[in-house]
Parts: structure tokens; C-alpha cells; sequence
């Protein structure tokens, strides 16, 4: 590297990306997954994809000096800056002041998206090389949204995603990151807790089962009555409501309407809510055996594609009990059969 004045310093790294790279050292990884890595570093501590090979070898031996192109671009900046106001030193100093605060911010959630993601990398056990290398557009758009992420649990989203997509580039889509550029701590745990009453079957992930209760009871409906009375009559009861859950269809992880899907009701002998195993057992010697039940036709919630791709990322919780019961009652009218966990 050529010469500059930053002083040298022996066994001391300097720079946020000098100690994040000098802590790759302690992760194994295959070829190209470690080079998605130091990208995604690089990229989100300088704002460069790629620094100079010779430099990133250099800073893996020891580090002992910042890095010469940013201290060159840092002072081009500022010369820049000082030409265009040299007139109006306040705006300057007000105008640094308020850039230096707003970039040390976006700085400590980049790195502290990273420090997760590195973690969550330190805990897999990858044998599996990449294969291909991390897209520059799509750290570019991650890059913009870890900027204005200060909460942890959403940090920790983040570094979920990063992490995956280092060891499988093109596994989150950048479709689902413009999804989740719009994500806000609301929304975070709004989507969680949706996904505690998620079905897992055989047909379909991400899917909510509406349990319904008709509250009509057959009698005459009698004159007189006003629309809205007729209706609350013939009109079954819901849970969950689609209503509920309105940001998140503003977000774009929920459609904004009620799907009908057909179900076989084997898919329900074994299957989880949430993190919750449950299954459907006989209630009597007069029920029809599910294997001989025809397929059924059920209400549900469905996320979109990107709530699709978001969804493993979540800490899926429990089965609350009062969807647990509402479920059970309604599977149990369908199929004559109980719904208990496992």
C-alpha cells in the first residue's frame, strides 16, 4: 500500500472493518460463502463491495492502519464541501454536525446487524459451499434499510436474512426486501404474533385456518329486521379476522383477502400451530374415518410471496389457547374428530 500520513501503530486494528475482519478468522467457512461474507462486511461497514485483494490480505495478517482509499475519499469530500460553502462557515458547521450524527447512527446499526449476523454464522454448522457470490444490488438495498434499524429484534431479523443469503445468495428476494424496508417494530410483532396460529400441513406453510362458528340457528327470520341485523344473523363468526392484522397487509406480507383452500383431512392427523404439534384423533366409533372423509374446503388467511420468504426468520411461538380451542371446535364439526396437542 502507498504511503500516507495516518500514523502506524503496531498490534492495534483502528477500524470497524479491521476488527470485523480479523474476526472472520474465528469462522469456518466454505470459499465462496467467506467471500459473500467479507462482501457484505465491506459493503456495509466503507460502503464498498469490494476492497483492493492485497488490502483485505493485509488486514487478515494484522491490521495497523486505516485504509488509505477512505481517508482519501473523506478528505476529497470535505474539499468539495468547503469550495461549494466557503462563504458560510455556520452552514457548514451545522450542516457536518447534523451529517456526522445521522452517519455515526446508521453506522452502529450496520455493524450491529452485522455483529448479529456473524453470530448467527458462528452457530450454523455450513458444509455446503455457496454457489454463486452475493449480489451487489441486493446488499445495496440491505445496506439502506439496516441504516434506520436501531431495534434489536428487527436487527436481528435482519442478520437472520443476511446470514442466509451469504451461504444461499438469491434465497430472500429483493421483492421481499422492499417488504421489509417498510417493516417497523409495529408490524414486527404484529407478523409474530400471526405467525403463533399459522397451520403447517402437507398441502400448505403460511397458511391461517379461519375457524368459523355460524351463530344463525335455523329459526325464521322474521319482517322487520334492518340488513345489518339479517346479516349478523346468517353471517358466521371469525377468528382471527383478516381486520385484525390490517398493517400487515399494508406492509405487504398479508393478501388482503380471504382465500379458500382445499384441505384432505389426513393432513390433520399430525401438524403444528406455531411451534405447537397437535393432531386429530377419533371422538367416537361413529366417525368416519379421516382417510375415507372427502376433501374439505376452509377459510384462510394466506400470507403474500415475501411474507412466504420473511416467515422463517420469525421466533414462531405457541399455539395461543384461544385460537387452540376455536380450532379444535371447528375441526371437530367438520371431521367429528378432537383436536389435541402433542
Amino acid at each position: 500500500m502507498s504511503n500516507s500520513n495516518l500514523p502506524e501503530k503496531e498490534n492495534e486494528i483502528k477500524t470497524w472493518l479491521g476488527q470485523f475482519i480479523q474476526d472472520l478468522t474465528t469462522i469456518k467457512l466454505p470459499e465462496v460463502a467467506e467471500r459473500n461474507l467479507v462482501r457484505s462486511v465491506s459493503k456495509l461497514i466503507t460502503g464498498f463491495l469490494d476492497i483492493p485483494a492485497a488490502y483485505l490480505h493485509e488486514i487478515k495478517r494484522r491490521i495497523e492502519r486505516e485504509t488509505e482509499a477512505q481517508d482519501l475519499i473523506l478528505r476529497a469530500n470535505a474539499k468539495d464541501v468547503v469550495e461549494l460553502n466557503r462563504k458560510d462557515q455556520e452552514f457548514i458547521a451545522n450542516t457536518a454536525s447534523y451529517y456526522s450524527i445521522q452517519q455515526f447512527k446508521e453506522a452502529g446499526n450496520r455493524r450491529a446487524v452485522l455483529e448479529k449476523a456473524i453470530n448467527e454464522l458462528e452457530d450454523r454448522a455450513i458444509s455446503e459451499d455457496a454457489k454463486e457470490e452475493i449480489d451487489e444490488d441486493w446488499l445495496a438495498k440491505f445496506a439502506k434499510i439496516a441504516n434506520d434499524v436501531s431495534k434489536e429484534d428487527v436487527q436481528l431479523i435482519l442478520a437472520k436474512i443476511l446470514a442466509g443469503e451469504i451461504v444461499n445468495p438469491g434465497s430472500f428476494s429483493t421483492m421481499a426486501l422492499a417488504v421489509l424496508e417498510r417493516f417497523d417494530r409495529k408490524a414486527a410483532k404484529q407478523f409474530a404474533e400471526l405467525s403463533n396460529h399459522i397451520c403447517n400441513v402437507e398441502t400448505g406453510t403460511g397458511l391461517v385456518i379461519i375457524a368459523t362458528k355460524t351463530t344463525y340457528s335455523g329459526g325464521l327470520i322474521r319482517r322487520g329486521l334492518v340488513a345489518h341485523e339479517i346479516q349478523k344473523m346468517l353471517n358466521p363468526k371469525e377468528y382471527p379476522r383478516i381486520d385484525s392484522y390490517s398493517l400487515l397487509v399494508d406492509v405487504g406480507v398479508l393478501r388482503p383477502f380471504i382465500s379458500t383452500r382445499l384441505f384432505n383431512p389426513t393432513e390433520f392427523i399430525e401438524f403444528k400451530v406455531g411451534s405447537t404439534k397437535v393432531g386429530l384423533i377419533s371422538n367416537g366409533q361413529f366417525a368416519v374415518p379421516l382417510e375415507r372423509q372427502n376433501d374439505k374446503p376452509f377459510k384462510c388467511i394466506e400470507l403474500t410471496t415475501a411474507g412466504y420468504e420473511l416467515l422463517p426468520f420469525l421466533e414462531t411461538g405457541q399455539c395461543p389457547e384461544k385460537y387452540f380451542k376455536e380450532l379444535a371446535e371447528f375441526l371437530s364439526s367438520e371431521t367429528s374428530h378432537d383436536l389435541i396437542k402433542h
